[in-house]
C-alpha cells in the first residue's frame, strides 16, 4: 500500500503484526520515525521492529513471518488464529508470564 504497488488480504497480515507488537511492546512501532523515515526505512530497506527475547517465542515467530517483505511467505489468518489459539490455550503460563513492553 505505501509503495502504491497492488495489494491482497497480505497487506492485512502485515498490519495484524504491526498492531500486535505495539500491543506487546506497550509503544507504536517506529513510533518515533518521521513520514520520510518511514518511506525510506520501512519500505525501501525493509525494516522492522526488535522482537523481545521476553516475548512468546510462538508468538514472535508468528509476527516476523507476517511482516515478511516476501508476501508469499506471509501466514493466513486461518494460521495467525490457530497460533494464538494455541498459545491462549496451551501456552498461556508463558504468555502471562511473559513480560510486556520488552523488558
Amino acid at each position: 500500500v505505501g509503495l502504491n504497488k497492488p495489494y491482497n488480504l497480505t497487506t492485512d497480515v502485515y498490519s495484524w503484526a504491526m498492531i500486535m507488537w505495539y500491543i506487546l511492546a506497550l509503544e507504536p512501532p517506529f513510533g518515533f520515525y518521521t513520514q520520510d523515515m518511514i518511506l525510506d526505512r520501512v519500505f525501501q530497506r525493509k525494516s522492522r521492529p526488535a522482537i523481545f527475547k521476553a516475548w512468546p517465542t510462538e508468538i514472535s515467530s508468528l509476527m516476523q513471518r507476517a511482516w515478511s517483505h516476501n508476501i508469499s511467505k506471509r501466514p493466513g489468518f486461518d494460521e495467525v488464529c490457530s497460533v494464538l489459539r494455541q498459545e491462549l490455550y496451551d501456552g498461556g503460563s508463558t504468555v502471562a508470564g511473559s513480560s510486556i513492553g520488552g523488558d
